[in-house]
C-alpha cells in the first residue's frame, strides 16, 4: 500500500467522523439586536435576528446586559423556538441618562452587539410588543371543542368488537353431536388394534418344536 492510498483512506476516515459528529445544519451568528425598555413594566425587551433550523442545536444561548460599564447580568437559554427570532424579556431598572449595552451569543458560533440609551422621550413613550414566535405550537388545543374523540361518539358509526346480535356469533365448536366428528371412532370394529389378536398370525421368534432345531456342526478337530 502506498502512501498516497493511505493519505486517501486517513483523509476519508477524518471526513466521516467529522460528518457524524457535527450538529445538524449550517451555522447562523446572529445577525442584530432590537432593543426596546419598558418603564412601566421595568425590564428590557430582546429581539435578536438570528436563524435557526434546529431548535435544540441552533439557537441563542446567552445574552448578556451591562448598564453603564458595570457587573454584566447574564441570561442562559437552551433553544429557540422562532425560526427567525430571538424574543426574550430581562427584568432591569434604569433611569434618565442610563446606557445599555447587550450581547447575544448563538450556541453554534458568534455574537452580535447593541446598545440603548435610556432617554426622557424613551421613558415617557409606549412599547411595541414583538411578534409572538411564529413556531410555537400548544401540545394539545387549548379549546377542549376543538378536541377530536379518539372514538366516534355516534354508536351507529363505532363498529362493535362483536356482533350484538347473539344469533349472528358463530360458535367455535358445532353444536349438533351428530355433525361433529370424533377424534376416536365410537365403534370399535371399525378401529383396527395395534397388535393382531389371532396367534395363528403372529410369527413366533424361535421356533416353538424342539425336531425343527438343527444340531449344532461338529467340531472338525
Amino acid at each position: 500500500m502506498n502512501k498516497s492510498f493511505r493519505f486517501f483512506i486517513s483523509s476519508m476516515f477524518g471526513l466521516s467522523l467529522l460528518f457524524l459528529t457535527a450538529p445538524p445544519g449550517f451555522p447562523y451568528p446572529p445577525q442584530s439586536i432590537d432593543l426596546q425598555y419598558d418603564a412601566a413594566g421595568q425590564q428590557l425587551l430582546v429581539n435578536v435576528a438570528h436563524i435557526s433550523r434546529h431548535k435544540n442545536n441552533q439557537f441563542i444561548k446567552k445574552i448578556e446586559v451591562v448598564k453603564n460599564n458595570g457587573t454584566p447580568v447574564v441570561q442562559e437559554y437552551r433553544q429557540q423556538v422562532d425560526p427567525n427570532n430571538f424574543t426574550t424579556k430581562i427584568p432591569l431598572s434604569a433611569e434618565k441618562g442610563d446606557v445599555i449595552k447587550v450581547t447575544a451569543y448563538a450556541q453554534e458560533g458568534g455574537s452580535a452587539e447593541a446598545t440603548l440609551s435610556i432617554t426622557e422621550d424613551l421613558l415617557k413613550g409606549t412599547v411595541t410588543a414583538f411578534p409572538e414566535p411564529s413556531r410555537a405550537i400548544a401540545p394539545h388545543p387549548s379549546d377542549p371543542d376543538k378536541l377530536n374523540d379518539a372514538v366516534p361518539a355516534d354508536p351507529k358509526i363505532s363498529k362493535p368488537t362483536f356482533p350484538e346480535d347473539p344469533d349472528k356469533i358463530r360458535p367455535a365448536v358445532t353444536r349438533d353431536p351428530a355433525v361433529a366428528k370424533a377424534a376416536v371412532p365410537q365403534d370399535p370394529k371399525i378401529s383396527k388394534p395395534a397388535v393382531p389378536t389371532d396367534p395363528t398370525i403372529t410369527k413366533p421368534a424361535a421356533p416353538q418344536y424342539s425336531d425343527s432345531l438343527k444340531p449344532a456342526t461338529p467340531d472338525s478337530r
